[in-house]
C-alpha cells in the first residue's frame, strides 16, 4: 500500500491485523532501483510520491490504464451498438450516391447524343441551302446569310410594292359580294401578277368581278384573259389578269 494517508499512521499495521494478511508499504523507486537526486532539499517520501511516480512510468513504458472518465467512450460505445444500422446506411447512402452518378453520366450521353444529331441537321440543312459555301460555322455562317437576305429583302421592298399573299387574298375575298356565285378553282401570286381561274353562273358575273376587283388600292389593272361556258353549259369558266 502507498499514499498520503500512511504518513503519521499505523494504516498498515492495521489492515494486517484485521484482514490477518501481511501488508507492507509500496516504495517503487527502491523496487525499480530509480535513481534519486540526494542532493535535493526536500527527502523522497514514498507515500507521497509513489502516486504520481506510477502514472509517470505508466506513461513513458506505453501502459494502458484505467480510464475512468466515461465522456471519452461514449462515441465508441455508441458506434459498437449501432454498428449495424450505420453499415446498412452507408450501403444505402453509397447505392444512392452510384445511382445519381450513373443518371448524370446517361443524361449527359443522351444530351450529347442529341446536339451531335442537331449539329448533323444544321450542316445538312447549310449545306443544301448554301451549296457553295464551305460550312465552317453552319449556324453561325447562316444567321449571317439570313441577315443578308433580310436586307435586300428591305431593300427590294422600299423599291416596289411588298404585298403578302395573305393580303391578296383578303382583299379578293372582302371585293367580292356574297351575292355573286363564284367558285375560285386555281390562284397563282407572283411579284407582279396574280393569275384568277374559277367558274362562275353568268358572263355578267364575270365583269361584276372584274369591276370589284379594281376598286383594290394595290390592284392596278385587272384584265379578263379568257371567258368560256363549261360541258354541261350550266356555269362560266373565267380567267383574270391581276397586274401588282
Amino acid at each position: 500500500m502507498t499514499g498520503s494517508g500512511l504518513n503519521g499512521a499505523g494504516f498498515d499495521s492495521d489492515v494486517a491485523g484485521i484482514l490477518n494478511l501481511p501488508a507492507n508499504r509500496l516504495n517503487l523507486c527502491g523496487q525499480l532501483k530509480i535513481p534519486i537526486d540526494d542532493e535535493d532539499v526536500n527527502p523522497w517520501d514514498p507515500a507521497l510520491m509513489d502516486s504520481a511516480l506510477s502514472l509517470a512510468m505508466v506513461e513513458i513504458e506505453g501502459i494502458s490504464g484505467l480510464n475512468f472518465h466515461k465522456s471519452q467512450f461514449a462515441l465508441k460505445k455508441l458506434f459498437v451498438k449501432h454498428k449495424k444500422n450505420w453499415i446498412k446506411t452507408g450501403i444505402f447512402a453509397a447505392a444512392v450516391l452510384l445511382l445519381l452518378l450513373f443518371n448524370i453520366i446517361a443524361d449527359s450521353y443522351t444530351l450529347n447524343k442529341q446536339l451531335n444529331h442537331y449539329d448533323q441537321q444544321i450542316e445538312s440543312i447549310f449545306k443544301a441551302t448554301f451549296p457553295k459555301q464551305k460550312s465552317v460555322e453552319p449556324f453561325q455562317q447562316m444567321q449571317i446569310n439570313l441577315n443578308e437576305a433580310k436586307k435586300n429583302a428591305v431593300g427590294q421592298s422600299s423599291a416596289g410594292p411588298h404585298l403578302r399573299s395573305i393580303d391578296i387574298l383578303n382583299a379578293i375575298s372582302r371585293s367580292i359580294p356574297a351575292t355573286i356565285t363564284v367558285d375560285v378553282t386555281r390562284m397563282v401570286i407572283s411579284p407582279e401578277t396574280v393569275l384568277i381561274s374559277g367558274t362562275t353562273d353568268t358572263f355578267n358575273s364575270v365583269q361584276d368581278i372584274k369591276s370589284n376587283l379594281e376598286q383594290i388600292d394595290f390592284f392596278q389593272r385587272v384584265t379578263i384573259s379568257s371567258t368560256n361556258k363549261d360541258r354541261s353549259g350550266k356555269e362560266i369558266r373565267f380567267q383574270l389578269k391581276v397586274e401588282l
